[in-house]
């Protein structure tokens, strides 16, 4: 269209690109890295000290056995004097064999009657029996025996010596006990080890003797105690007697 006067158009005010706010740089920082902790030290194991190789133990030698040398036994030989008739007797040594027939052996023939009392009974050996029918078998060496002989004679009896002090056991009563000792002793002092526990002793000697405790020595016919006889102690009470 002519003549028109063209519109002017609005100038466009060109808005201002904004600032850009700088960035600030970014610094890399290696991370920080935990401090590992110590690893323990490997322990070094000690070196093993080298064991001697175990010896073998050598055996001993066992040594000899030594053989114990006997010791001889020393015999004796009692000799005790008889008389025909009754005889009171007793033995202060320990033969091998103590049967009667083997200890009156060497008056064989020259005696009738053996006997003595056990536990208060009689008991007899006749050598003309067969050893099973005799009731007295064998000789106790702590005790006394009643021998009868048919013509005087020696007896003789090899054994081993008893010591004096071998305890022969008595029991309250009348007791047949033999005489230990090797050589004569005063009644009193024989029988000391039971002072006050007896009162009364006897023995044999062709005729019976006498000791009563309770009178004067001098006026008893039994003084003194004598080797290879026997003697009855009555004791008071039950008791063990020792001579010195």
């Amino acid at each position: 269209i002519s003549g028109t006067t063209p519109t002017p158009q609005p100038t466009s005010v060109p808005t201002p690109a904004p600032t850009p706010t700088p960035v600030p740089p970014v610094t890399f920082s290696a991370p920080s890295e935990p401090t590992p902790a110590p690893l323990p030290l490997p322990t070094q194991a000690p070196a093993p000290t080298p064991t001697a190789a175990p010896q073998p133990t050598a055996t001993p030698t066992p040594a000899p056995t030594a053989t114990a040398t006997p010791v001889p036994v020393e015999l004796t030989t009692q000799s005790i004097p008889l008389l025909e008739g009754w005889n009171l007797i007793s033995l202060n040594v320990a033969p091998d064999d103590p049967s009667a027939r083997s200890v009156l052996s060497s008056i064989e023939g020259q005696y009738m009657e053996l006997n003595t009392v056990v536990n208060g009974q009689a008991v007899v050996f006749d050598p003309d029996r067969s050893d099973a029918l005799n009731t007295l078998t064998a000789f106790d060496p702590g005790r006394g025996y009643w021998l009868k002989m048919s013509a005087p004679a020696t007896l003789t009896v090899e054994g081993t010596k008893l010591p004096s002090s071998t305890p022969i056991g008595l029991t309250a009563g009348w007791n047949l006990v033999a005489y230990l000792p090797d050589s004569p002793m005063a009644v009193a002092t024989a029988l000391q080890s039971i002072d006050g526990k007896y009162d009364e002793v006897r023995g044999f000697a062709t005729e019976a003797l006498t000791y009563l405790a309770i009178i004067p020595p001098e006026f008893n016919t039994l003084t003194s105690m004598v080797p290879g006889m026997g003697y009855l102690v009555h004791a008071t009470e039950t008791t063990t007697l020792r001579y010195p």
